[in-house]
């Protein structure tokens, strides 16, 4: 691990950052650098901020990407008239598009915990690795389930209780369901 203080003017301007590298010994992971501007904290303060800090940056990316956080619509119109003609790009709605964009992170992140919490009760995610394991033989590194494997979890729960409700013979229910999931498993 190398680490120094120096300044970055692009991005700091005359402020003093902490530069902080690291390197696997063994050759497994990529060089990594590091940035703060708290300039003063020790190489290893600085290492142990970015893994706490993780499972929150990964939380906000699982939420943009799978949750739609990134897309949210509510509170804005597609475009106001000025003049006559649409103005286009997103509007707010004055107080009330400030405010629903306000609530929509959070709700989103709670979706997120309860998805999550209602995956683990269910203590099921051994046997969906291995299951995606098995249909995707190229995956040989996976080991736990990702958020997007929790939400098909969920969507295909939702399938077979609204699959349940229709008289189907077994094996046309499988492949009903599958093809519903985009899965294509039952032959």
């Amino acid at each position: 691990m190398q680490s120094w203080t120096c300044h970055w003017y692009t991005v700091t301007g005359h402020r003093l950052i902490r530069v902080v590298v690291t390197r696997d010994p063994a050759g497994r992971y990529n060089d990594r650098a590091y940035f703060t501007t708290a300039h003063e904290c020790a190489p290893r303060v600085v290492i142990e901020r970015f893994a706490r800090r993780w499972l929150i940056e990964t939380s906000f990316r699982e939420s943009k990407q799978a949750l739609g956080l990134a897309e949210t619509q509510n509170g804005w119109s597609r475009g106001t008239k000025s003049a006559g003609k649409p103005k286009p790009g997103p509007n707010p709605r004055g107080e009330l598009g400030r405010r629903t964009v306000e609530r929509t992170a959070p709700f989103a992140l709670i979706v997120r915990g309860i998805l999550i919490t209602w995956y683990l009760e269910r203590n099921r995610w051994k046997a969906d690795v291995q299951a995606l394991r098995r249909r995707s033989p190229w995956y040989t590194s996976k080991v736990t389930p990702s958020f997007d494997d929790m939400i098909e979890a969920a969507r295909a729960e939702v399938i077979d209780a609204r699959i349940a409700a229709i008289p189907l013979p077994k094996r046309l229910r499988a492949k009903f369901r599958d093809t519903a999931l985009g899965l294509g498993l039952a032959a």
